[in-house]
């Protein structure tokens, strides 16, 4: 049975979906989550700790909350000791505004480090160097960075 007809193609846990035309597929697979769809799940566990969707959202608001893909909180839990040392620089920068230098980072770790500085200490980061020289992450303090309300170790040590 062929059609051009419309159909919705939702991810696993249906928070989210695309359209696509019909065309005698009797089975598609769902599309992949996504980060928003892992805050929804994370939003929609917390309602249920708070013990309805309604008290989740009439508190939502004053709970500070900072959201960790789970590729970096796997990371955290397999190297705790480069994760301490970069929250403790991290928040140096902060309190001191300052910078600080990172050197011969393995792409793992510098993936770790661009999460933390852009997204939960709002700092900058240049990175340089190359083929012959040593690589050089340089993080640097600017307007409006923060120290995360939680960090991504005291999630670690949470789960």
């Amino acid at each position: 049975m062929e059609c051009d007809a419309e159909i919705r193609v939702y991810c696993k846990c249906r928070g989210r979906y695309v359209n696509t035309i019909c065309k005698s597929i009797s089975h598609r697979d769902p599309i992949d989550c996504n980060a928003e769809c892992w805050k929804k799940q994370r939003d929609q566990k917390l309602a249920s700790a708070f013990g309805s969707s309604k008290n989740f959202e009439e508190n939502k608001d004053s709970i500070k909350l900072e959201y960790y893909p789970e590729d970096v909180l796997e990371f955290a839990r397999d190297h705790p000791k480069f994760i301490k040392k970069c929250e403790s620089m991290l928040q140096d920068i902060v309190l001191e505004k300052s910078s600080r230098s990172f050197s011969g980072l393995s792409s793992g770790k510098k993936m770790f480090l661009t999460q933390l500085v852009f997204e939960h200490f709002k700092l900058e980061m240049c990175t340089y160097g190359g083929k012959n020289a040593k690589t050089v992450t340089d993080v640097f303090w600017k307007e409006g960075c923060k120290i995360p309300d939680i960090m991504v170790s005291e999630v670690i040590q949470l789960i």
